[in-house]
C-alpha cells in the first residue's frame, strides 16, 4: 500500500501505514499468557503490562489516524481548488468510482447541470456505450500503477480519460 507523503514528496517518518500494531499486540498477549501461567502475583503484573501495551497501541494508531485524515482532507481541498480553474473537464472521485466534484468545464461539456450524478460512470453514460466497464478498467489500472490513461473514440468525437491515484 502506498504511503502518504509530505509536501516535499517524502514518506513521513510515522503514519498509519508504517506503524504496525501487530507486534505490540502479540507481545502484550504473550506477556499476559506467561503471567497467567506463573505465580498469582505475576498474573496481575502481566495483565497490567498487557493492558498497557494494548492501550499504547490504540493511542498511537488513533493519533496517527487523526493526523492522516486531516492531511487527506487538506489534500482534497487543494485538488478541488486546482480543478476549479482548469479549462479541461475534471471529475474528482474515489477508487470505487464515486464522484465528489466536477468543475464547471465538466458540468457544461458533460451536461451534468440538473442530473448531478453520484459516480464517474454515470457522468460519462451519455458519451460511452459501457461507462462502467471503462471506468472500472481505468480505475483499477490507476490503483495498481498510480495513474492511467485511455483514449476512446465516441460517435461524435475522441475522449481521453485520465485517472491518477492520490494517496490517502
Amino acid at each position: 500500500m502506498a504511503e502518504t507523503t509530505t509536501p516535499d514528496g517524502d514518506p513521513p517518518f510515522l503514519s498509519v501505514q508504517t506503524v504496525r500494531p501487530f507486534p505490540l499486540i502479540v507481545l502484550s498477549a504473550l506477556t499476559l499468557a506467561l503471567a497467567l501461567a506463573g505465580p498469582p502475583g505475576a498474573a496481575a503484573i502481566g495483565a497490567l503490562g498487557a493492558g498497557a501495551g494494548l492501550v499504547a497501541a490504540a493511542v498511537i494508531l488513533w493519533a496517527l489516524a487523526i493526523r492522516d485524515s486531516v492531511i487527506h482532507r487538506k489534500r482534497g481541498r487543494g485538488l478541488h481548488q486546482e480543478a476549479q480553474y482548469e479549462p479541461a473537464p475534471v471529475l474528482i472521485g474515489d477508487l470505487s468510482g464515486g464522484m465528489s466534484y466536477a468543475n464547471s468545464a465538466a458540468v457544461s461539456a458533460l451536461g451534468l447541470g440538473a442530473s448531478n450524478p453520484s459516480s464517474i460512470s454515470d457522468a460519462l453514460a451519455s458519451f460511452l456505450a459501457d461507462p462502467h466497464g471503462v471506468t472500472n478498467r481505468i480505475l483499477r489500472q490507476a490503483e495498481r500503477l498510480g495513474d492511467a490513461q485511455e483514449d476512446i473514440s465516441t460517435a461524435d468525437s475522441y475522449l481521453r480519460l485520465r485517472a491518477r491515484k492520490y494517496d490517502q
